[in-house]
């Protein structure tokens, strides 16, 4: 048996399955913290407009031709940004979002965004 030192800060016990089934059980306590109080998660999907030039996706995308799946005829490449808010103000937190998407997050000249809401009711 292996003597380990008790760790004063550890929030969650250690498994040995692998990383893969931590990252299944801390979703799983942010999926039950979100639903537990007034908390929202908004996911923000930031990609080029369809008539403008891709350099990083058509990269990408002879990349993957290379690598023998030919079978790709277009990759665009995007922004992911997830954020959690707290608060009772859903409508408020809503439209504040779509402000700051609109005028920090993407350059709408050139993007479009999708906000993907999860926790309160949409």
């Amino acid at each position: 048996m292996v003597d380990r030192p008790i760790s004063k800060r550890r929030s969650l016990p250690q498994y040995h399955y692998g990383s893969c089934f931590r990252l299944l059980l801390l979703d799983q306590i942010r999926k039950h913290h979100l639903h537990s109080v007034n908390m929202m998660r908004a996911t923000v999907i930031i990609t080029p407009k369809a008539g403008i030039l891709d350099p990083q996706g058509i990269a990408i995308q002879n990349a993957i031709s290379q690598l023998g799946m030919s079978c790709v005829k277009n990759a665009r490449m995007g922004k992911y940004i997830q954020l959690e808010f707290e608060g009772e103000n859903e409508t408020a937190t809503r439209s504040k979002l779509e402000e700051i998407c609109r005028d920090l997050l993407s350059n709408p000249v050139i993007e479009e965004y999708q906000i993907i809401w999860e926790g309160k009711t949409p």
